[in-house]
């Protein structure tokens, strides 16, 4: 198993459309038994993150990241989900 450093550094080519502005949103990143969450979103209509995790890992696992909007009184939704396996991201030497 190998440390596993994910930070978001910028989107591109997800087909992501904004949402209605004043909206607050977070992401689930599920790797394992592990769960870690970013921070709530300032309202906007385009969410951005700079939260840092670690997990630990190995290359054969799968990494799920699922956006929610938050909500005051109700139940969170999610409004987005991809899955992906870290295979794909480690190079020959298991190093991203």
């Amino acid at each position: 198993m190998a440390p596993l450093d994910l930070k978001y550094m910028e989107e591109k080519g997800s087909g992501w459309t904004p949402g209605p502005k004043g909206r607050k949103y977070f992401v689930k990143l599920v790797l394992g038994n592990e769960i870690r969450q970013t921070a709530i979103s300032e309202r906007t209509s385009v969410p951005s993150w700079s939260d840092t995790f670690e997990f630990l890992t190995n290359n054969t696992s799968r990494l799920v990241l699922e956006v929610y909007v938050h909500h005051r009184v109700r139940s969170d939704g999610v409004v987005g989900r991809m899955e992906m396996s870290l295979e794909s991201l480690f190079g020959q030497e298991g190093e991203l």
